[in-house]
């Protein structure tokens, strides 16, 4: 009972004729979203002497958390 009524939505909101062209871009729109995320990587990106301007309003525990986390990666801070 339940499958027939979700069928039948599912045939009134998209015909049959359309399936293909949903499926295409589904995986379309799918293969765009994973290329534009870049490539994954472990790799810890080196902050020295690269400059990082914070600034921070509330909370201030997210800011804290940001600025030692910088600073533990030997980057050159200026809060503001």
């Amino acid at each position: 009972m339940v499958l027939k009524i979700l069928g039948a939505t599912v045939n009134t909101l998209l015909p049959s004729k359309y399936y293909v062209h949903a499926l295409v871009s589904v995986v379309l729109i799918t293969v765009i979203h994973a290329f534009a995320q870049g490539r994954r990587t472990s790799r810890e990106r080196d902050m020295h002497a690269r400059v990082i301007l914070v600034t921070v309003s509330l909370p201030i525990s997210s800011g804290l958390h940001i600025v030692t986390s910088q600073f533990h990666r030997e980057a050159l801070l200026h809060l503001v």
